[in-house]
């Protein structure tokens, strides 16, 4: 499987983005404070914000250089995003959500089997709470078979037990998948109990990355 590979710099008015690092195939956690440029640098990654310089490539594919021009479309990059809110379609149930962009070949049924959210199929989305939201809203983005995923504090709302039970779940769609998940967090325990390496981000640019 291919690694995320990121040297970028974006402005937005008086923020500066300077980051430069490599997500390979397992968990990379992206830690830092509110304002500290986490979802920023997600939805460069993305293909959402376009950045000043620099380059992003997944595996030998470039999707942005501005040396040579290269900015691949969102729908193209082949990117799975899962945010906060998990932005579940609320007139579709469940199994539906995860269908809409299901890949040829799939089966939705067997995704929402993979995040325990079986019994939820016939459920539309006012009626899960936080926890099954997020279960479907994963099943969702990796239905989809991407490439690579980012994960933009999925957990953050949740409570403890939630966010625990959905962090080893995390870890085994990982492992399933293969590709890169990076997943951003405000809470350093958090990035070491999921993460396989850490980076830190403070201001706008990586102060610290390691395995974990």
């Amino acid at each position: 499987m291919s690694t995320l590979h990121a040297d970028i710099g974006l402005t937005q008015g008086a923020f500066r983005l300077e980051a430069a690092f490599a997500a390979p195939p397992g968990i990379t956690t992206v830690v830092g404070v509110s304002g500290a440029g986490k979802s920023t640098l997600l939805l460069s990654l993305l293909g959402d914000r376009t950045p000043s310089s620099g380059r992003i490539a997944l595996g030998d594919r470039a999707l942005f250089d501005a040396a040579k021009r290269i900015d691949v479309p969102v729908h193209e990059r082949r990117i799975g995003i899962v945010l906060q809110d998990a932005l579940l379609f609320p007139h579709l149930s469940a199994l539906k959500n995860v269908a809409f962009g299901l890949a040829a070949g799939g089966d939705a049924n067997a995704w929402l089997e993979r995040v325990g959210a079986s019994a939820l199929a016939s459920r539309l989305p006012v009626d899960l709470s936080g926890g099954e939201r997020q279960r479907v809203a994963l099943a969702r983005a990796l239905a989809a078979a991407p490439e690579a995923l980012l994960l933009d504090e999925p957990f953050s709302a949740l409570d403890p037990a939630a966010r625990a039970s959905l962090g080893q779940l995390l870890i085994a769609l990982q492992r399933e998948s293969g590709v890169p998940f990076i997943h951003v967090t405000h809470d350093p325990g958090e990035a070491l109990r999921i993460g396989e390496r850490t980076i830190a981000l403070e201001g706008g640019r990586v102060v610290a990355e390691g395995r974990t």
